[in-house]
């Protein structure tokens, strides 16, 4: 699927659903991008595949701690550590009794 194509797409959910569904789809676009920059090194079969990927991780956990954990490191010169987390955090989104190692970096970033 080309970004045009997911762009206009984008463009008709987001006049067809609720805000709740429509901060899902943002937080997806956000996880991709996330994962374009983090995880170039990874192969996906096609942008499809990559969706349902963010999909499924967004529908769990959100990306918001994902986000803190990465401006956590950007500021603690620990950059080394973001992609190894998160494709621990992404590789397991399947998992039946997974916990994401950026679980709690937003309360945590927020109440410092």
């Amino acid at each position: 699927m080309d970004r045009e194509y997911y762009e206009s797409f984008e463009w008709f959910w987001d006049k067809q659903t609720d805000k709740k569904e429509n901060k899902m789809i943002q937080e997806m676009v956000k996880l991709k991008e996330i994962m374009s920059k983090h995880l170039s090194h990874w192969e996906f079969e096609d942008e499809f595949q990559k969706s349902m990927i963010a999909q499924n991780y967004v529908e769990q956990f959100g990306v918001e701690d994902i986000e803190a954990f990465i401006e956590f490191c950007k500021k603690n010169d620990m950059e080394n550590k973001i992609t190894p987390t998160l494709a621990h955090d992404i590789n397991g989104t399947f998992d039946e009794m997974f916990l994401p190692r950026t679980s709690g970096y937003y309360k945590r970033t927020k109440e410092a």
